[in-house]
């Protein structure tokens, strides 16, 4: 009975220093005291292992990650910064947090509307929404960018009306410096008098540098964070960055998932080597 009263207790004792320890972000409330950033929207968990289930708001528009993805597509029309800009950022701290769905169907929201919309897969290292899109891989932005495929080549329309895509193509060399170039301006730019909204899955910010050399093109930012995932400490070194690179952000929105080990990895990992080389910016626009 002894055994059995100290075991109980100390199991009790671990479980409480297990969560003094834990400073992960858990709840809307506590993400925007860290960030001090607006929230835009809570997705509810989508199991996205097939094209199908990632595409939610096309295959299951009455469901309650549908209505979330709409709340998301009104706040964003409401968002202060939104008025007469159409290309919106979407990143996360870490990987795995949700953020190529949550791209995908808030673009497939606004091809609801009656827009025309293009999603670019910018996730040059490990790009994944021609598998949302159930399409093969194939030639894409990295050959656009490199002069080897015309732009009617390059992006493919779906089979949700009024969307198209561009996905990343074959993972170059020099991801960073593709993205910065002079090449992925002029076609953003270009694509700006054919479509309404330009929707870009970018790379988690704290894996690379690439997110933050397509922070000038973009006119809105919104940063996907999994409940339970990111620690305070990481979150506010992604908070750094955005504030050096003048980053237009919207706000944030919430991935509710199962709570998890908050890892660093991405594949390549967080601590793949690469450093900001550009200098930061004087920040538009200013947290509290």
């Amino acid at each position: 009975l002894l055994g059995l009263i100290v075991g109980l207790i100390s199991g009790v004792g671990l479980s409480f220093f297990r969560d003094y320890l834990d400073d992960t972000l858990k709840d809307p409330e506590q993400m925007r005291n860290v960030l001090a950033m607006p929230f835009l929207a809570m997705i509810p968990f989508i199991s996205a292992k097939d094209g199908d289930a990632a595409m939610t708001s096309h295959n299951e528009p009455r469901s309650p990650a549908s209505e979330a993805f709409r709340s998301l597509r009104t706040g964003l029309k409401f968002c202060a910064l939104a008025k007469e800009r159409n290309v919106t950022l979407v990143t996360s701290t870490l990987s795995g947090e949700g953020k190529s769905t949550v791209a995908l169907n808030l673009a497939i929201t606004l091809a609801h509307t009656g827009a025309r919309v293009l999603i670019v897969d910018c996730d040059l290292r490990r790009s994944t929404l021609h598998e949302k899109f159930s399409m093969p891989k194939g030639k894409g932005l990295t050959e656009l960018l490199l002069g080897e495929i015309g732009v009617a080549a390059a992006i493919k329309a779906s089979k949700v009306d009024g969307l198209d895509l561009l996905q990343a193509g074959y993972y170059p060399p020099n991801p960073a410096e593709l993205l910065g170039s002079e090449a992925m301006a002029l076609f953003i730019e270009e694509m700006r008098k054919t479509y309404s909204h330009i929707v870009i899955d970018a790379p988690p910010l704290l894996a690379v540098s690439d997110t933050l050399v397509l922070i000038p093109i973009a006119d809105l930012l919104i940063l996907v964070l999994e409940s339970g995932r990111v620690p305070a400490r990481a979150a506010l070194r992604m908070r750094e960055m955005l504030v050096a690179a003048a980053a237009p952000v919207a706000g944030l929105v919430i991935s509710e998932k199962s709570a998890r080990s908050a890892g660093f990895g991405y594949g390549y990992g967080y601590r793949y080597g690469y450093q900001i080389e550009e200098e930061p910016k004087k920040p538009r626009w200013h947290w509290k």
